[in-house]
């Protein structure tokens, strides 16, 4: 299992208390699988529990003992996702990127779209674009109708 290791904590150390560390573990699973996951089975939790500590193990073969070092954890699983993003089919970062993601500017006046589903797309970096893209949109607005 390939999984994917960060450790936020490194960019900004409040994210964890003096001592601590905050680390993600991540492994991509093909969407025959992640379309699998159903929260209301009765073997879900056990199955995310499962996941969590194949995880786990695959990360320690960089973090030794990465498991005797958790003080808290949380799993998530393609249905987690589901839940907290909207997205479905195990989709983590949104549409597929050959989608037509909607631009920021809208015919509505005032009104400009951000976020993962709209162009650039899904990702910190792209959301970020996108937030900046649509407040130039709402400055510009803002400095033709002020002056």
């Amino acid at each position: 299992m390939g999984v994917g290791i960060a450790v936020p904590s490194k960019a900004d150390p409040n994210l964890a208390p003096e001592g601590y560390s905050t680390v993600e573990l991540l492994a991509f699973v093909p969407q025959s699988e992640a379309t699998t996951w159903d929260r209301d089975d009765p073997t879900y939790g056990a199955r995310k529990k499962a996941q969590g500590d194949h995880m786990i193990a695959a990360a320690e073969q960089i973090i030794p003992d990465l498991g005797k070092h958790i003080v808290f954890r949380e799993d998530a699983s393609p249905a987690t996702f589901e839940r907290y993003v909207w997205s479905d089919g195990g989709c983590i970062y949104g549409p597929a990127l050959a989608a037509d993601l909607p631009p920021a500017k809208t015919p509505v006046r005032g009104l400009v779209l951000a976020g993962s589903g709209t162009f650039p797309g899904a990702g910190v970096e792209a959301v970020m674009i996108s937030g900046t893209i649509a407040a130039d949109i709402l400055l510009k607005g803002l400095s033709v109708s002020s002056g």
